[in-house]
């Protein structure tokens, strides 16, 4: 009887440990399929040859700019992590931390809009508005 109630626990405990799997799953591809840095880049590949090299170009050269930048932002959530997990918390050494990282994240941010729009200054109309045209 005692083995039974084990059994149905480990069968219930795996049901579970599925569906939250799964959950987590759906939940990834769901965020990549709308995230609109996603979007443009599937919307690139419809692109005239000509556009599409002179987008990637421009990708290309700014690239470590914004990699640079989120790097420093991520660097600055894990500092900030790190902080609140220590024995010398305070808060107002979180809340600077927390300034940094907010300072971290907008930069990274006007650095890869400002990539967006210099691709978008040398499109034509109709291609700047399906290089974002979520309704794809």
């Amino acid at each position: 009887m005692k083995t039974k109630w084990i059994w149905g626990a480990v069968i219930v405990l795996s049901l579970a440990g599925n569906l939250v799997l799964g959950a987590m799953l759906f939940g990834i591809q769901t965020q990549r399929h709308f995230h609109p840095f996603s979007i443009a880049m599937k919307n690139i590949k419809n692109m005239p040859p000509d556009e599409q090299s002179f987008i990637h170009d421009t990708f290309k050269t700014q690239a470590p700019q914004l990699r640079s930048s989120l790097r420093a932002a991520r660097d600055a959530r894990l500092d900030l992590a790190n902080y609140i997990a220590g024995p010398d918390y305070n808060r107002a050494e979180a809340q600077k931390r927390f300034d940094n990282l907010r300072t971290q994240t907008a930069q990274s941010q006007v650095i890869a809009e400002n990539i967006f729009l210099d691709v978008a200054d040398k499109l034509p109309p109709q291609d700047r508005a399906k290089l974002l045209d979520a309704g794809k």
